[in-house]
């Protein structure tokens, strides 16, 4: 078991530092203490299952018996022929697998501690730390092997979590892989495939969108065709992703380039195109999630320079997609900012003595500076304020006590600007 809390804690202290989290983050999203999250990053004291499985649902991840040890499945029953593990360790991981793989055919159904026993072996002997998918290079050909072990077991559970890991974790443009997977959904039950997916929606929102828009690409590529039921599947998870989006918290997540051109991809096949209104919904409510200059027109353009300019006609769903941006633009952009005539700015205080100075100061058509003495709490709580208003503002540290200098500025109108510039650039770019 030492040997699996001391994988577990390398993955656990990578994953937290690709997430930019701290322990104490991390603890507070696990429900633990952030002195078990050290001890599980550095293999020590003795974790409980429900610490670790806690900590991976915070991460986003999920615990396989990848991380557990062989002792702890029920054996009841013994291999009919040769024990798992030493076969894997005597014939090596290939041509080991391939052996299992007959003996598994062998036994059909077999007892569920058999099988249980079998799968636990090959996942935590393989060559491979938990939850990370690793190029086995020669070993590719066994990682098949395993796929299809997997889906001969039978067991609806283990599969759906190993499809979940592997849709996870797994770069998906490696076509090998991607051709392990597909052949392992067509082995299995479709809704061992359609559970995994579900669970890809549900851990997008946790910080993994960017891997759930990239799984829903690679779920329109042909290799899929051939599984069974893929299209309802497909045309699901996309319809399922999007309207999971659209229940994101605004502010927590965006959709940049990359991640909008997974979705127009998808739009493209026939399966997704039904998903198009809801994309446009999207569109309309929800502007924050895709930023309409900086990622749904550049993934537009890159789609055109890919495909050509009729993409748009060929496709009805992107260009329905691509009719409702160009209104939307032309509007935006029917009337250019103009600067503001005086220095009148807004401001809401909170009413006291300092707030009500100000007030009148922002009020003022011709002042565009001021400076009065602040003691350090009453400059904390103005700076506090200021920090939404067209203004700069800093403290002077001379005398006693210090002064705050508040000084007009022209950022709402900048912004403004800045953006209905870019609009323009979008729409003309997107009329060529």
């Amino acid at each position: 078991m030492q040997d699996a809390v001391a994988e577990y804690g390398v993955w656990l202290r990578a994953r937290r530092g690709a997430l930019g989290w701290s322990r104490a983050e991390c603890a507070r999203a696990a429900g633990v203490s952030v002195s078990t999250v050290r001890e599980l990053e550095e293999g020590e004291g003795d974790p409980s299952l429900q610490e670790m499985l806690s900590v991976c649902e915070a991460l986003g991840a999920t615990l396989t018996l990848s991380a557990l040890p062989l002792a702890s499945v029920p054996q009841a029953h013994a291999w009919p022929q040769q024990d798992a593990e030493a076969v894997l360790r005597d014939a090596g991981p290939q041509e080991g697998a391939q052996f299992l793989l007959e003996q598994l055919r062998d036994v059909g159904a077999g007892s569920t501690p058999e099988r249980l026993a079998f799968a636990n072996t090959v996942l935590t002997r393989w060559p491979t730390t938990p939850l990370t998918y690793r190029p086995w290079s020669s070993a590719r050909s066994a990682h098949a092997v395993m796929l299809e072990a997997l889906a001969l077991l039978g067991d609806e559970d283990l599969l759906g979590r190993f499809f979940e890991e592997q849709l996870h974790l797994a770069p998906l443009d490696d076509q090998d892989l991607l051709e392990q997977l597909v052949r392992a959904a067509k082995l299995t039950h479709s809704h061992s495939f359609e559970r995994a997916l579900g669970q890809v929606i549900e851990h997008a929102a946790r910080g993994r969108l960017r891997e759930a828009l990239g799984v829903l690409e690679a779920l329109t590529r042909p290799a899929f065709d051939e599984v069974e039921q893929m299209s309802r599947l497909r045309a699901d998870f996309c319809a399922g992703l999007l309207l999971h989006m659209m229940e994101l918290p605004r502010g927590a997540q965006s959709v940049d380039i990359h991640g909008m051109q997974c979705v127009l991809s998808a739009l493209m096949h026939r399966d997704c195109a039904e998903a198009a209104p809801i994309l446009i919904r999207m569109l309309t409510q929800r502007p924050d999630l895709c930023v309409p200059h900086a990622a749904l027109t550049p993934a537009l353009l890159a789609l055109r320079e890919r495909w050509g300019k009729r993409v748009f006609e060929e496709h009805s769903a992107l260009g329905s997609v691509r009719d409702v941006h160009v209104a939307m633009l032309r509007e935006r952009v029917m009337v250019e900012p103009q600067p503001p005539q005086d220095l009148r700015r807004e401001f809401a205080g909170c009413g006291c003595e300092a707030c009500e100075l100000i007030a009148q100061f922002m009020q003022d058509p011709h002042a565009q500076r001021l400076v009065f003495p602040a003691a350090h709490e009453l400059r904390r709580h103005l700076h506090r304020l200021l920090d939404d208003f067209d203004v700069t503002h800093h403290t002077i540290r001379a005398g006693t006590p210090h002064s705050l200098d508040i000084v007009k500025t022209q950022r709402t109108y900048t912004q403004r600007l800045h953006m209905y510039r870019a609009e323009l650039d979008a729409l003309n770019r997107l009329k060529k």
